[in-house]
Order: structure tokens, then sequence, then C-alpha cells
């Protein structure tokens, strides 16, 4: 639900930035958790948990990735306020460019921040290979992101997107609680 007739505002937050629990809690904000889009779930059971399939082998590519993941970004540009997406540097915003979808904001863990986010992690179900394959990762999307974007924000220890947002709410759409 958009409380502008401005089109979405786009961040790509790391893993456990707060994503998908901004998007539970505000009516104006969509997450679109990227799992389903680059991987394919039709052999998995139904009631699955995505967290706990982060970081497996047992894992087919979606043969549709990236064009419906993009199609689907599109598609909500104008229905949301903000749209949350992958902030995989190599495997996502190279598709983000080529599709005019300009990222707003990357957001990115302090080094220091990574044990908390590691914990958070284990709370939703993640796996030890999904931490493993996160940490291995690191290094590579904050350089990288560098390279890519001006508009990279470092959450320190205790901040998320949402602690982000309410404190620089002069720059973006206000946030709609959910009833």
């Amino acid at each position: 639900m958009s409380a502008s007739n401005k089109p979405a505002v786009v961040i790509s937050g790391f893993s456990g930035t707060g994503k998908t629990f901004l998007a539970e809690k505000y009516l104006n904000v969509l997450d679109l958790e990227s799992s389903p889009f680059f991987w394919d779930y039709s052999q998995t059971n139904q009631d699955c948990d995505i967290e706990k399939l982060k970081g497996s082998d047992n894992r087919k590519r979606n043969s549709n990735y990236p064009q419906n993941f993009i199609d689907e970004i599109k598609r909500n540009m104008n229905r949301y306020d903000y749209i949350l997406v992958w902030a995989n540097v190599d495997e996502a915003v190279p598709y983000y460019k080529k599709h005019n979808i300009v990222i707003d904001t990357y957001l990115i863990p302090s080094i220091e921040a990574l044990e908390e986010y590691f914990d958070r992690y284990r709370q939703r179900g993640n796996t030890e290979e999904y931490l493993k394959v996160v940490l291995d990762r690191y290094n590579l999307q904050f350089g990288r992101c560098h390279e890519i974007s001006k508009n990279i924000v470092i959450l320190e220890k205790g901040e998320t997107l949402e602690s982000y947002l309410i404190k620089n709410q002069a720059k973006y759409p206000k946030l709609i609680p959910k009833a």
C-alpha cells in the first residue's frame, strides 16, 4: 500500500538488516524475499521454512531468475512506498541496473555487528551452512558495494533498517503501521 503517488523507494539490504520484520510491521513496505525467485522450490515440501533451506546444496536454480524477480519489483513499484530487495552485488545488482531499477540505499552491517547478525540468523532458523556462506561473502559484498554506489549505510550494533528509516524520516516516506 502506497501512501504517496511516487514510485517506491528501493532499498537493498544485507541479510538480517530487518527487511522482513519491517514488511511485517508496516503496510507500505514490501519485502521481496529473493529465495522463491532465485531457487526452484517446486520439488520441496510447500510447508518447508525457506530460512532453513538457505545455504543448502539441495536446491536447484530457478530458470526464470532474474526476470521473475525484476518483473515482481516493477509490478509493485507504485503499490508500496518501500520495496526491500536482495543486496547480493554480483547476483542481483547487475540486473537492477540493466532494468533501470534505482537502489536508493544499500544497507550493510559493520564487521563489529556480524555476531549480532549471526544470532538473528540462528533465531530465524538459518543453518550453520548459511552462516558460513554469509561470512564468506561478507568482505566481498562490503567492498563491492562501495564500488557500485555512494549510498551505502553501515549499520552498527543494535541498528536495523527500521531504526535507520526512523532516524532519517525527513528523507523517506512515512512508515504506516499495520493495525
